[in-house]
């Protein structure tokens, strides 16, 4: 219970963010609860084409940007451990030859950093030959700010221009453009909803099961095999959350 707390409100709000829920995960070292990523599959399916699409997943705080970010580069081969290993932008060779470019958060980069991948960005997308892809979480508004720059190229003027128009509209890029948009905050909560709350009790009902199993089997040695403890219960901590067993 202390860590499924971790995703209900609390003050300092850092369970918006997927970086907190992974050092949770860490402390209290249990399984992670899998919860629906609707884009997953979707853009797994893109990035091992050969000519793929670059991806911008914007949305509010705690959407499912990063989440949906990490989830994608361990399914196309990447380590779970270089990826909290705290660097914002990681990268991975695809098996079409290309590099994807991973950026967990846009708003975590400085300044001329976020205008270097912005710059290639707005040049990559336009190329049939390009070498790179992108995958880039950012929420709306620090998306465009970065965007718009004092003084930005000809490509970037494109790239915001056309970035604004799919957030607002919902109309893809123009066909030259080898890039996709999805907005998280658009997401159908009504359907999600019924599907982490299975997620959620699927977990807690195998913990239980798992910790019921092992509460027998002491009872059963200290007895010497000599039938069943009768109707005596336990208090058993498993995994980090609290169950009562009856044995």
């Amino acid at each position: 219970m202390r860590f499924l707390r971790s995703y209900g409100p609390i003050p300092t709000n850092d369970n918006m963010y997927d970086e907190s829920i992974r050092r949770a995960l860490r402390r209290h070292k249990i399984k992670a609860i899998a919860l629906p990523a609707q884009f997953l599959d979707e853009l797994s399916d893109n990035f091992l084409k050969s000519s793929p699409d670059s991806y911008l997943l914007t949305g509010t705080a705690g959407d499912g940007k990063t989440y949906h970010c990490r989830e994608l580069f361990v399914r196309l081969g990447g380590s779970e451990d270089v990826w909290n290993g705290g660097d914002p932008i990681q990268t991975l060779k695809l098996s079409s030859g290309l590099e994807a470019v991973f950026v967990k958060d846009l708003s975590e980069l400085q300044a001329e950093t976020s205008e270097v991948l912005l710059n290639d960005l707005a040049i990559d997308i336009t190329k049939s030959d390009a070498k790179r892809v992108y995958v880039i979480a950012a929420n709306h508004g620090q998306l465009l700010e970065k965007l718009k720059t004092p003084s930005p190229s000809l490509e970037r003027l494109r790239l915001a221009a056309t970035v604004e128009s799919m957030m607002v509209t919902e109309r893809p890029a123009e066909a030259d453009l080898k890039l996709q948009l999805r907005d998280l905050s658009r997401s159908p909560v009504a359907d999600l909803i019924g599907q982490a709350i299975t997620a959620v009790t699927a977990l807690a009902r195998a913990d239980h099961e798992l910790s019921r199993a092992a509460v027998v089997g002491t009872v059963n040695n200290g007895l010497n095999g000599i039938g069943h403890a009768a109707c005596c219960s336990q208090d058993v901590f498993a995994n980090g959350c609290q169950f009562e067993a009856t044995v």
